[in-house]
């Protein structure tokens, strides 16, 4: 029950003789005759019925209706901006999307062009390898390389010359300098590259060493030991590592032998444990050597 005996509306006394109902949300009292200027809704039949339901219905004096009402617009506009939010919401999610989707497909193309440049290049790589493959074996053609001599015995450039001459003639042939475009050590002076003007001379001192197969140093020098010379084809940069692989996948126990096979792309015909015999190109050797080491590596971290 309110304090306020005054009626909220008219600020008359509020005495028995003149009816009053007093306001649900305030608790102030409002004369009848008010009340029905409030609002035509409430009419004196309606005013005692609200009076008489005992918090069953409800009144609301001006006061408390302009509140709702308030209440509502501001209920109205918090909805129209939730609204707004969510179309906003909408839109940027939908522009977000159509970006990434631009982006997908900007980025689906670059992938394909940088595939297709990198298709593109492997192949002059490899037309270029081709090339480069081939020169180097046409220079290398008259080319032998010469391991097991010991380069303390040598002295001077004549002394060299001397002994390529020697080794030729032990090998029943004979060289002298026009025979000889160029001869020096290499890889730290424990080979000897010999460049032949010749390809037939070249050819028939490494198929006499093939027939003999036993060349020693003391043939050479005679206060040598006797000691093994070894006469090979000077190989291509690829030729090379093939033969490097191999070498290694005999020390693996993987293959018993193999023979290089000298063609503008080197390949390497190998003979297995089992005896049985493939020609293997640059990518099989390489993929076999790739598959021990990662063994090797695999083995070593358990």
């Amino acid at each position: 029950m309110s304090t306020n005996l005054d009626c909220v509306i008219c600020k008359a006394p509020i005495t028995r003789k003149i009816n009053c109902i007093e306001c649900s949300i305030c608790e102030n009292n409002v004369h009848y005759t008010c009340a029905t200027k409030i609002s035509s809704v409430y009419t004196t039949d309606m005013l005692n019925s609200i009076k008489k339901s005992a918090g069953a219905l409800l009144f609301r004096c001006s006061t408390c209706m302009d509140k709702q009402n308030c209440n509502n617009n501001i209920v109205n506009k918090i909805d129209k901006l939730e609204e707004t939010v969510n179309k906003l919401s909408d839109i940027i999610t939908n522009n977000i999307l159509s970006e990434l989707k631009n982006i997908k497909e900007e980025l689906t193309r670059c992938v394909e062009k940088a595939n297709d440049t990198e298709a593109l290049v492997k192949e002059k790589v490899q037309a270029l390898m081709l090339d480069n493959e081939s020169i180097r074996r046409h220079i290398y053609r008259g080319d032998v390389i010469i391991r097991g001599v010991d380069a303390n015995l040598i002295k001077s450039t004549d002394e060299l010359y001397e002994c390529i001459f020697k080794i030729a003639k032990t090998l029943d042939l004979e060289l002298n300098h026009n025979d000889i475009n160029f001869c020096t050590f290499i890889q730290n002076k424990t080979s000897i590259l010999v460049k032949l003007n010749s390809v037939y001379k070249r050819d028939k001192l490494m198929h006499n060493y093939f027939i003999s197969h036993n060349l020693q140093l003391s043939n050479i020098f005679e206060t040598a030991k006797d000691e093994r010379i070894y006469i090979n084809d000077h190989l291509s940069p690829l030729a090379s590592k093939i033969n490097f692989w191999c070498r290694k996948l005999i020390k693996a126990d993987k293959i018993k032998k193999f023979r290089i096979i000298r063609k503008n792309m080197p390949q390497a015909k190998v003979t297995f444990l089992t005896g049985e015999e493939k020609t293997l190109n640059f990518e099989m050797i390489n993929a076999m050597w790739k598959t021990i080491l990662n063994s090797e590596v695999s083995a070593k971290e358990l």
